[in-house]
């Protein structure tokens, strides 16, 4: 119960931390909302070429969910947007390591303060002010909506394990500069963050689709729009992964926590 109330705690913190910013985060919405516009009119374009299978209604839809779920997502920074490096580089990094809570404990709590935010005062915004200027009104159920959070909840994990396995062999090198940027466009290609998955030839839909990072834009934006068939397949597959991307970082942690390299500090 303890550790829960730290977590709470931690999480309230980044949570005021983030919403000290508001100058920042209004013009964060600009400038989101911008390129939801540009977006949109190249979406729209293909579609009007034939280029893809969707309805001008679906391509409006897809571009504003995707504006939205970028500001939650691990494309736009995870673990609570800590920077590691700095933590690795002055030896704070043990702190983390050593305290009751633990790295994982800490990095939750930060996690769940930042999406909360930007649940709250992007995501939300940002759906709305798509829906009033491009006229975008999803129709869904209950049991779609449920699908709809529980692929956001499923791609947030999947981002932070993959984050996580980057911070912890960051730790054996000193430094994750490169490798987080690299992971990054892989994720922006791949998750559909940058156009449909659908619109790619189709081997390379059919390998993106199977990938983890699909669970990030295109599963979720999918579902609300119905443009995805086997739904329930993908949210299962999605879900392996996280299992298999937990082992994989819980391997990694243990066995990087016990020869911790400190640079100064």
């Amino acid at each position: 119960m303890g550790k829960l109330n730290c977590l709470l705690h931690i999480a309230k913190l980044n949570y005021k931390t983030n919403a000290t910013y508001k100058q920042a985060n209004c013009f964060g919405i600009i400038v989101n909302s911008f390129w939801l516009i540009i977006q949109m009119y190249i979406l729209v374009a293909f579609i009007k070429h034939g280029i893809s299978s969707y309805t001008v209604q679906q391509g409006i839809g897809y571009v504003v969910l995707t504006e939205a779920l970028l500001t939650i997502t691990g494309l736009s920074g995870s673990l609570g947007e800590i920077d590691i490096d700095d933590l690795i580089k002055s030896g704070n990094i043990v702190f983390y390591l050593t305290n009751p809570i633990g790295l994982i404990g800490y990095l939750i709590g930060m996690e769940a303060g930042r999406v909360m935010y930007y649940l709250l005062w992007r995501f939300l915004p940002l759906l709305l002010i798509g829906m009033v200027t491009l006229k975008w009104y999803p129709c869904v159920t209950p049991m779609i909506l449920l699908f709809f959070f529980y692929s956001i909840i499923i791609g947030l994990v999947i981002a932070n394990e993959i984050q996580f396995i980057i911070v912890m062999l960051a730790i054996k090198n000193n430094t994750s500069m490169g490798v987080v940027d690299l992971i990054m466009a892989i994720e922006l290609f791949f998750s559909g963050g940058l156009l449909p998955l659908n619109i790619f030839p189709e081997w390379l839909y059919n390998i993106s689709l199977y990938l983890p990072f699909s669970a990030q834009i295109y599963l979720p934006i999918s579902i609300i729009l119905g443009t995805e068939k086997s739904i329930s397949k993908l949210l299962l597959l999605e879900t392996l992964w996280a299992i298999v991307l937990l082992l994989i970082s819980h391997f990694i942690y243990a066995k990087e926590r016990k020869k911790v390299y400190v640079q100064g500090g």
